[in-house]
């Protein structure tokens, strides 16, 4: 029987040390929770069939906070709309890295794609992007054609104004990049007669030509040239009216860019009660602008009398974009309005994105910062020429650039290290667009600090060696700085900083019986600080007499005498019993 009892206890003995090694090495080797983070900078697109590296796969840890690699992680790639935009099937973000750049290949058709990303370990994140059309992107794109006035007085009248303007596809006045050749023609010129060609100078936004009133009816205009869309307008000829009871007012053209110069740009005719065009009075027209700064224009003008003193015209002066309202004004004559529009260019803004949108301050390069040119609406703009944008960074004094090449719409440039976790301010401008700005706060990693010293009581004055390890999500952090302090004690040979393998040490010296303590604290740069203390016993070497026991003898000699007759007496049954057996 007591064979058997000693072989199970035995069996069990190895069963509790396998599963508690077991469970050691399972806490110690499992892997740490993951997760991705997808950021597409910049979001939107020309659908012009590029190879833009624009997609950025985060690892992040359990917390949300980035997560350096410890090993090479492969991440799968997908689009959910490959007629819109193509990824490759995989990226691998390498170690000591918490992010990789992905290319996204766009088509030539606009729309939506969702981007996903999926580990092995099951993470996924997805994102968003936006293609749009690279035509409706460059300028110019279409000509808009205005008349004023729209009806001409047959026979006796002046010419009129025809306004070719050149417009984005959202409305934009766009200076011409070149001198344009348009091909002028009307439907019926016997009605209303237009030059054959007419040309806009490079950098305006418009022309302007005469248009030569013939017999009652109607023509229908157009501007026209190769590539790019035209509209039309209709005139009518039509026979005098009345007595002149009000006024009308046309804008020729209605939509101006604010480097549009000074030109002849409104027109007032005199109406009668049924609104057909006539002789105005012999009275002055006064005019004036609800935003001088937007539009200035001359504040009187006169027609003169005659039979062909039917409308006249007054000078404009673009300024600051916006809005502005002419009112035109006269003597016994209804008053007229119209609105005006003075826009920017159609380059008009830069916008500027964090790539990933975490970045560490402890990784080089940090991430990326992305800058765009859009327009009003946000649609990317195809630079015919090189983009040069001036980069401010908050406290540096020396300005960077960034060049966003001929035939892009955005560049992304690596960010540099951080000194600090503070908040990082960055400028970016360009003159004639509207400048952007960008704030980066780096992320501190978490981090935590394990102080080892001696488990056992130590004397007064024996050195105790001390080690600490400093580690982030169960990787080594080296080159942290050390602050050591200790009570009841003293440190000796301490480290200052961690080595490659995240490791410091001292020696502690006691000083008295009682209770030690090491505490250490570990600072650096994109880590939280973390600290930690162990506690050490320390007792006397000389051993404190025994309290009185029984009848004077101390208690500690009592303890002997039973423990001597005890074993005496377990000796003496032993051999009564081995001699039986005998």
């Amino acid at each position: 029987m007591p064979g058997r009892i000693t072989l199970v206890c035995l069996v069990l003995s190895i069963a509790v040390a396998a599963w508690w090694s077991g469970a050691q090495d399972t806490t110690a080797q499992g892997p740490l929770p993951e997760e991705l983070a997808v950021t597409i900078a910049p979001p939107t697109l020309l659908a012009d069939g590029g190879s833009n590296p624009v997609v950025y796969v985060q690892l992040l840890g359990p917390g949300g906070e980035p997560r350096i690699a410890t090993r090479e992680t492969e991440v799968a790639l997908n689009s959910s709309n490959p007629l819109v935009g193509i990824l490759p099937d995989r990226v691998l973000i390498p170690v000591g890295r918490s992010f990789a750049v992905a290319p996204l290949t766009t088509t030539s058709v606009a729309g939506k794609a969702t981007v996903r990303a999926l580990t092995s370990e099951g993470a996924i994140a997805t994102s968003e992007v936006t293609t749009v059309s690279a035509v409706e992107a460059t300028a110019p794109w279409r000509i808009a054609l205005y008349a004023a006035p729209p009806h001409l007085v047959a026979g006796l009248g002046p010419p009129g104004i025809l306004s070719a303007v050149l417009l984005g596809a959202n409305g934009r006045a766009i200076p011409a990049p070149e001198d344009l050749t348009l091909v002028l023609s009307s439907s019926n010129p016997g009605v209303v007669r237009v030059e054959a060609q007419a040309i806009i100078p490079k950098g305006a936004h418009f022309v302007n030509v005469e248009l030569e009133p013939g017999a009652v009816g109607a023509a229908v205009l157009s501007a026209l040239r190769p590539g790019f869309a035209s509209e039309f307008t209709e005139v009518r000829v039509v026979a005098q009216g009345a007595k002149a009871e009000a006024l009308a007012l046309y804008l020729a053209p209605p939509v101006l860019g604010s480097e549009g110069g000074e030109h002849e740009g409104v027109v007032v005719q005199g109406v009668d009660g049924e609104g057909k065009p006539t002789i105005l009075p012999c009275v002055p027209v006064y005019l004036a602008s609800s935003s001088p700064a937007t539009v200035d224009l001359d504040l009187r003008v006169e027609a003169g009398c005659g039979l062909r003193a039917q409308y006249m015209t007054a000078r404009v002066r673009p300024g600051s974009p916006g809005e502005a309202t002419i009112t035109a004004s006269a003597s016994g004559l209804r008053p007229a309005m119209a609105a005006l529009t003075v826009q920017g260019q159609l380059a008009s803004q830069l916008t500027a994105y964090l790539a990933p949108e975490k970045v560490l301050a402890v990784e080089t390069p940090s991430g990326f910062f992305v800058i765009q040119v859009v327009d009003g609406s946000g649609v990317p703009i195809s630079s015919r020429r090189d983009v040069r944008v001036s980069v401010v960074r908050t406290g540096e004094s020396t300005r960077g650039e960034a060049v966003i090449p001929a035939g892009a719409s955005y560049i992304g440039s690596a960010l540099g290290g951080f000194q600090s976790v503070a908040p990082v301010q960055m400028w970016f401008g360009n003159p004639g667009l509207t400048s952007a700005l960008l704030s980066v706060t780096p992320v501190e990693l978490p981090a935590s600090v394990e102080v080892i010293a001696s488990h056992g009581p130590v004397f007064p004055g024996v050195q105790v060696p001390v080690q600490v390890r400093v580690q982030s999500a169960g990787d080594p952090v080296a080159g942290a700085k050390l602050f050591w302090t200790a009570a009841n004690g003293v440190l000796t040979d301490a480290a200052q900083e961690t080595d490659g393998d995240g490791a410091g040490k001292a020696l502690f010296v006691a000083r008295d019986p009682g209770s030690g303590m090491v505490a250490v604290s570990a600072t650096l740069v994109g880590y939280r600080q973390a600290q930690a203390q162990a506690e050490i016993a320390v007792i006397s070497p000389v051993i404190p007499a025994s309290p009185p026991g029984l009848f004077g003898i101390p208690v500690v000699y009592l303890f002997v005498l039973f423990l001597a007759a005890l074993i005496g007496y377990l000796g003496y049954k032993l051999f009564i019993i081995l001699r039986w057996r005998a």
